[in-house]
């Protein structure tokens, strides 16, 4: 639906026909609309901010630092995700929003007020 007003506030084809409509990615960019995952996100990171006691760093588990992956996201001042099943990576946001902080550049994480 995001997609659909975005084509129309620009004037461009809105609805499907025999050609495939144009990408809205430009568009996106030129109205200076978020889209629905960034706004995810964003939303995600204002939580963090806004509730950090909710959440701990790996740098206070010192079981965190010994684990090793390939994405190396468990770094000291990442949050510490708790080992789960992916089951309950669906039914606990906390550890999903935890997930989600870890992968944002340090540039997003160091800014004050989101």
């Amino acid at each position: 639906m995001l997609k659909r007003c975005n084509r129309a506030m620009a004037g461009k084809k809105y609805w499907r026909g025999p050609a495939a409509l144009d990408s809205c990615k430009p568009l996106f960019q030129e109205h200076k609309i978020l889209t629905v995952y960034s706004l995810y996100i964003l939303e995600a990171a204002k939580f963090i901010k806004k509730y950090p006691e909710k959440f701990s760093k790996n740098s206070e588990h010192p079981d965190a630092n010994i684990r090793v992956t390939r994405n190396l996201t468990y770094k000291g001042n990442n949050l510490y995700v708790k080992p789960c099943r992916p089951l309950n990576l669906v039914q606990n946001p906390l550890i999903m929003l935890a997930r989600i902080w870890n992968h944002l550049p340090e540039t997003i994480k160091s800014v004050a007020e989101i």
